[in-house]
């Protein structure tokens, strides 16, 4: 029988195997993965009307000294930066990095630390909170990664994790142009299993679902779609997804949405850690 931490490792393998050959002709080949979507991860850290940040400031305590995991360009550390007394984040992505102590730098925000390096390399001291937002589902061997987690929390570890991991939502467009199914990185309810198989009974609350956004344009869904299937500019696999797309758009306002494109989930694990 198949444990949760070996279905979750078999997944996460199998997802990567397909991505090798496709990323290599493509930006994701480049070594900088994450420069191409930097606009989509710097984000205004006075913003307001965002549930899953605004529940995030109601968990951790004021004054706190939290790790955010996998921070990248600082999603939630800058906006968490204004109630807590320091943040470190723990993220391997030099684009990330950059775009985050640029933010720093133009918000004047000192308490932030970034170090660029995976999570299992990261010697840090415990602190009260230790939070990672999206940063599992790629990580084969999920049970040490969640043991350190909770190894470096005096106080909560707090986890946010889609129902559907976000690249999911572009899943159905990979056999018209690979030839085969896509392995989806697993995601909230693998999660949930691999916490329950350790023994952790953790917490979970789930935010209200979010309907999915609609590109602009026909084309905008070529490029996105295109560069979320690493495929590269006049390849053969960039006329097939041409030829494949206009099957799964449907009308949505002003724009074209994918007519298998679900609601986002998200869930809010958290449970105490053991520093």
């Amino acid at each position: 029988m198949t444990t949760a931490t070996e279905n979750w490792r078999k997944k996460v393998e199998g997802h990567y195997s397909q991505n090798s050959t496709a990323e290599s002709n493509s930006l994701w080949g480049s070594g900088d993965t994450w420069r191409p979507l930097m606009s989509n991860f710097q984000i205004d850290p006075y913003r307001t009307g965002d549930p899953a940040l605004n529940r995030l400031k109601q968990i951790v305590a004021p004054n706190s000294a939290v790790i955010d995991v996998g921070g990248g360009a600082g999603r939630y550390a800058l906006p968490l930066s204004y109630q807590c007394k320091q943040i470190t984040v723990v993220e391997p992505a030099d684009s990330m990095v950059d775009a985050l102590n640029e933010t720093m730098r133009a918000e004047s925000i000192q308490n932030v630390t970034a170090m660029q390096m995976p999570w299992e390399e990261a010697d840090l001291e415990a602190v009260d909170v230790v939070l990672s937002a999206h940063s599992v589902y790629g990580v084969p061997h999920i049970e040490p990664f969640i043991r350190k987690l909770e190894a470096k929390a005096t106080g909560i570890v707090v986890l946010f994790v889609y129902v559907d991991q976000p690249g999911s939502v572009h899943s159905s467009l990979w056999k018209p142009v690979y030839g085969e199914e896509r392995v989806d990185l697993p995601a909230l309810r693998n999660f949930m299993n691999v916490l329950w198989e350790m023994d952790i009974y953790a917490s979970l609350e789930m935010l209200e679902a979010v309907p999915p956004v609609p590109f602009t344009s026909r084309e905008v869904a070529l490029e996105q779609i295109g560069h979320s299937l690493f495929i590269a500019p006049g390849s053969i696999e960039e006329r097939k997804l041409n030829d494949a797309i206009d099957d799964f758009l449907v009308q949505s306002g002003d724009g074209v949405l994918l007519k298998y494109a679900k609601p986002r989930r998200l869930g809010i694990i958290t449970w105490v850690g053991h520093a």
